[in-house]
């Protein structure tokens, strides 16, 4: 009983540490980009030297959701953001419109946001 028990705490440290070993395996695998090369793409995305980007909806109606949940969070607190769902949620011309529902009386105050669906830009009303 007592060499069944040793034998699966070795075994279970043993398998940990494989794991930890392929894992920083995996990470000194990746390459990176230093400031030029970031630099180099921003400005072949800002200059829309990639098209195919333009063409795909980016954004989909669950990530939307997703960011202004976030956004709303960070802005009016998790409690207010939590009571405005469930959003409503709109593409209207290429934009998803996030509305967070608040009473019939004050219509115009509840939180709004745009997001641009091929690029993800947010704009927010204040």
């Amino acid at each position: 009983m007592k060499s069944k028990l040793i034998t699966l705490v070795i075994f279970t440290i043993i398998s940990y540490l494989i794991f930890i070993g392929l894992y920083y395996f995996h990470l000194g695998t990746k390459s990176h980009l230093d400031a030029r090369q970031a630099e180099f793409y921003t400005c072949q995305l800002i200059d829309n030297k990639y098209d195919s980007v333009r063409n795909e909806i980016m954004i989909s109606k669950r990530t939307a959701i997703k960011i202004a949940d976030q956004i709303f969070s960070e802005k009016y607190g998790n409690w207010n953001a939590f009571l405005w769902k469930p959003f409503d949620t709109y593409l209207i011309n290429g934009y998803w419109f996030v509305y967070g529902p608040v009473s019939k009386s004050a219509i115009d105050n509840g939180p709004m946001l745009i997001i641009n669906y091929h690029t993800g830009e947010t704009r927010f009303k204040l």
